[in-house]
């Protein structure tokens, strides 16, 4: 039955009985039980309109509205926002919702939203989607990537999209990652064991070195367990990870990527042309003792030191400057940093900056001069700031 000559005559009688604001509520209660989610969106703009006693032809940005006004507008409008993109949420609408919920700018409060959206087939991909490339929720992103769409997709997901988002995200997304691919890994050597001596391998045999150690030939003549391709990527996730758990587990893959095959080996950026063998000094030094972090230091100190970074970059320097400041030796990291990364030198953003490598010394108070010989303005007037602050803490003004 269409009952659409009934909605438009309870609508005259409300406004008869009520007037305006009687009549938009009741039509903006009809659109939202209606699902008419964007009509009702519409109407809760008017009726932010009507509240305020802005004429529909006023433009709220111009000079005819008052500042006041201009305030309870914009926040009433997000409220609109938060009410219709819940809704189209809890619909399932989810992309639809999003173009709600993203001009409020809460991200915990949209992640928690779109926690409560299961998964279908007709959204995951939306949900990966603002997960993901909007930056709601990376990591999840990667996980359901990684769920729906496998290894191959998830690896791709990391290389292009990850790298953009905070440490912490780099960090979670790599960890997942780097846990995932030796999970497949082991299990892939063991059953190749398991089928070339004839029995099963005890079930706590999981450590990927351990099942190596006493088997050459397990990679010998061009063989290999999972995508070589899959495992240079989580080689070099492995560097985001903060986890001494997953710093081992990828320094265990590091060392089986050395047993491939040369032809398997492709070769990285530079300081790590040599893949697995480079990453496995680099996680090796952060893990074992000071011979190991002596190794490394020295390894990526010659790296850098052959590295011309106005033709081929800062990536080899900046990569020694962090390894410096993961094994504790902040000083000669501040060294190599204004020696070799003058102020206006186009970094990558690897290494930190002169002024957070000061905060992890506590020397604020000193390292504006640094910015005074180097040219580096700004890390001087922040310099600045934070010294004046700390001796207005000091004084107790």
């Amino acid at each position: 039955m269409d009952t659409t000559p009934l909605i438009y005559d309870e609508l005259v009688s409300r406004m008869q009985a009520g007037g305006t604001t009687a009549m938009l509520e009741c039509l903006a209660s009809r659109l939202q039980s209606a699902g008419r989610y964007h009509e009702w969106f519409e109407v809760l703009k008017i009726q932010l309109r009507h509240r305020l006693e802005l004429p529909s032809h006023v433009e709220v940005g111009s000079g005819e509205v008052d500042e006041q006004k201009r305030r309870a507008w914009e926040t009433g409008l997000l409220d609109a926002c938060r009410k219709v993109g819940r809704c189209l949420l809890d619909a399932g609408r989810v992309r639809e919702g999003w173009m709600y919920l993203r001009p409020v700018g809460d991200l915990d409060w949209a992640r928690q939203l779109l926690q409560q959206v299961s998964p279908s087939d007709e959204n995951r991909d939306e949900l990966i989607e603002i997960y993901l490339q909007e930056g709601v929720d990376p990591v999840r992103g990667l996980q359901m990537v990684l769920q729906y769409h496998g290894t191959c997709n998830a690896m791709t997901a990391f290389d292009t999209r990850v790298p953009m988002h905070q440490p912490h995200v780099r960090r979670d997304a790599a960890e997942m990652l780097v846990r995932h691919l030796y999970r497949e890994l082991v299990e892939n050597v063991r059953a190749d064991i398991a089928r070339r001596e004839g029995q099963t391998l005890e079930s706590d045999q999981n450590r990927l070195r351990d099942l190596l150690a006493s088997r050459p030939e397990l990679c010998a003549g061009g063989n290999y367990h999972v995508d070589v391709s899959h495992l240079a990527v989580a080689v070099r996730a492995g560097r985001f990870a903060e986890s001494r758990e997953v710093q081992e587990l990828a320094a265990d893959l590091a060392a089986y990527g050395t047993r491939l095959d040369a032809t398997l080996q492709y070769p990285g950026q530079g300081p790590f042309v040599d893949h697995y063998r480079s990453h496995q000094i680099y996680l090796d030094g952060l893990l074992a003792g000071e011979a190991e972090a002596a190794v490394a230091i020295d390894y990526f100190r010659k790296q850098a030191d052959e590295t011309d970074i106005y033709h081929e970059g800062s990536f080899a320097v900046e990569i020694y400057i962090e390894l410096l400041v993961r094994l504790g030796r902040i000083d000669e990291a501040m060294q190599v940093l204004t020696d070799r990364l003058p102020p206006g030198t186009r970094t990558l953003g690897i290494a930190p900056s002169l002024l957070e490598l000061s905060r992890l010394t506590g020397q604020c108070a000193t390292h504006p001069e640094l910015g005074r010989s180097g040219d580096d303005w700004v890390g001087f007037a922040v310099g600045r700031l934070e010294q004046t602050g700390a001796a207005s803490k000091g004084t107790g003004g």
